[in-house]
């Protein structure tokens, strides 16, 4: 199973690679090598700017990430001094006999990146997403009466594993402490396609006696909106009277079996907008941190045991429809990309090289 066999279902939509607890956009920073979908990408940052290009140096397939940046904020190969600018445009060989050789002949493959504050997203394709595809935020993220913490988490999983599992209403009562074992299935489902690339199921299901939704907002029963929007974005939505928490997460393949997990939580309660109250945000933002990470470590510890190979199984339910119509909708985008002029790179790559 070579290359072509993982990269297939690789969609011209931008995929995250930091959030704004990783990020530093002020100073010059050393290169790293950044992997997605199997592939190496030079990362750096020079005078407030992002760069990333290709990690393989084009002259005897060096990584780049390994060199150094020089005042000009062009990128140096560990391997012959090679100098590439942030364009990747080959610049020149450090060695005055040589130079003359040298021009712009050799470029690096430049990658569009997308920038959302401090989030930081890349398109690993030749096509440029289209300008309605950009990384989508729920309305909590511009409501001032909602409060967030984020966080990521690398998982040894499939990504599409990893993006099926948050949309997986069963699975919640029989893996997660804040399930309800003895009443687990859920209940008035409805399914709303949104658009050509996202859909919505709301479900109602009844939580167990100690968590928020009970404790916060003394429901019996909760409303939840699942949905989904391509490529790997994922809105939960929970819903117990005034009580909204709202969780956001994104999967960033990283090779067949490594996911790069992106989460952010928003909630409206145990939040206080007065500024010399802050302190009891942060307190509550911990809290909401360690439980966030507890259901992640729940869902791993599932996810570890679930062949890819056989995520789409033979046996469906009506519990699978948000799954299921999150794989029509992938399989629909790469119909249609087929039947463009301008296919993406995945498309377009030689299929010979799968065995």
């Amino acid at each position: 199973m070579k290359f072509w066999c993982f990269i297939k279902g690789l969609l011209p939509f931008y995929y995250q690679i930091s959030n704004n607890k990783d990020c530093n956009w002020n100073c010059q920073v050393s290169p790293k090598q950044l992997v997605v979908f199997g592939r190496p990408h030079l990362y750096y940052e020079h005078n407030h700017s992002v760069h990333i290009l290709s990690d393989i140096c084009p002259h005897q397939g060096a990584y780049l990430s390994k060199g150094w940046i020089n005042k000009r904020g062009n990128i140096h190969c560990p391997y012959h001094g090679f100098e590439y600018d942030p364009e990747g445009r080959f610049m020149c060989i450090p060695t005055p006999e040589l130079a003359k050789k040298g021009g712009r002949h050799c470029p690096l493959k430049k990658y569009e990146i997308y920038q959302n504050g401090k989030d930081l997203y890349l398109c690993p394709t030749d096509q440029k997403p289209e300008p309605q595809h950009l990384p989508y935020y729920p309305p909590e993220h511009y409501d001032d009466k909602f409060t967030a913490i984020s966080g990521t988490q690398m998982i040894s999983q499939d990504y599409r594993v990893t993006t099926e599992n948050v949309l997986d209403m069963l699975h919640i009562s029989y893996v997660h402490t804040f399930g309800n074992i003895n009443e687990p299935l859920p209940f008035n489902i409805q399914y709303h396609q949104l658009s050509d690339i996202s859909g919505r199921t709301t479900f109602q299901y009844k939580p167990f006696n100690y968590t928020i939704s009970m404790m916060m907002g003394n429901d019996t029963k909760v409303i939840v909106e699942n949905e989904f929007i391509l490529p790997t974005t994922t809105i939960t939505r929970v819903i117990s009277g005034d009580i909204v928490k709202t969780v956001m997460t994104r999967s960033t393949p990283v090779s067949k079996n490594k996911t790069l997990f992106f989460y952010t939580v928003y909630r409206n309660f145990w939040f206080c907008r007065w500024k010399w109250m802050t302190w009891v945000n942060r307190i509550f933002d911990v809290f909401m941190k360690v439980m966030m990470d507890l259901t992640i470590s729940e869902d791993v510890a599932i996810l570890k045991n679930v062949n890819p190979k056989h995520r789409v199984g033979t046996v469906v339910t009506k519990y699978d429809v948000t799954i299921q119509q999150y794989r029509q909708a992938s399989q629909r985008f790469m119909d249609k990309l087929k039947k463009t002029k301008n296919p993406t790179e995945a498309i377009t790559s030689n299929q010979t090289h799968c065995q």
